[in-house]
């Protein structure tokens, strides 16, 4: 019952999201939404975690958003990385400073971009073991949690459809804690 519930605030969340998402391609605002997936890095957090979670973030551009080929579009970005349930899981809230260059042409609307992303990263994991059963049959349930504030780096490729909505591809870098390495590949629009 609890995995079905996170479930569906997930799905709650991500289309709350895709609606700010169609309403923000709409206008002319300096603010984007971001909504993807990731895949982490690290196999110990792929077989205790899972294989794939979730990016839902905010950027606020600090230029207008019309670009010509060349011309770079910074951004303040917040974003919540989420992979696993309720007893394994990595969490990561991540504040940071980005630059996307356009690289299409200075008539074109849509068109490629590359880019990069620095900035402070406040990870969590978080996990459950049960041990025991042995002759007794009873077992013993441990909990632990390990919170580390880190620097963090992205490359990021993409392609803009149209003047606010985009898809890219990314990788962000994080330093390794407590034997995990918190490096995530993703897909967000």
């Amino acid at each position: 019952m609890t995995v079905h519930l996170s479930k569906i605030r997930i799905a709650a969340i991500a289309a709350v999201l895709a609606a700010a998402a169609v309403s923000s391609a709409e206008s002319t605002s300096n603010f984007g939404f971001k909504l993807g997936l990731i895949f982490p890095a690290d196999s110990a957090v792929k077989d205790n975690a899972g294989k794939t979670g979730l990016d839902i973030g905010v950027a606020y551009f600090l230029k207008s958003k019309p670009l010509i080929k060349g011309q770079t579009l910074p951004s303040v970005e917040l974003d919540y990385l989420r992979i696993g349930g309720n007893d394994n899981k990595f969490e990561g809230i991540h504040l940071g400073y980005a630059e996307r260059v356009f690289l299409g042409k200075e008539d074109e609307k849509s068109g490629p971009y590359a880019g990069f992303a620095a900035g402070v990263a406040f990870n969590k994991v978080s996990g459950t073991t049960t041990t025991g059963g042995g002759q007794s049959g009873g077992s013993v349930t441990t909990k632990s949690s390990e919170d580390k504030t880190q620097f963090f780096g992205e490359l990021l490729a993409g392609y803009r459809i149209e003047q606010n909505f985009g898809v890219e591809a990314f990788v962000r870098f994080s330093p390794k804690f407590n034997d995990i390495n918190p490096t995530v590949y993703g897909v967000r629009a």
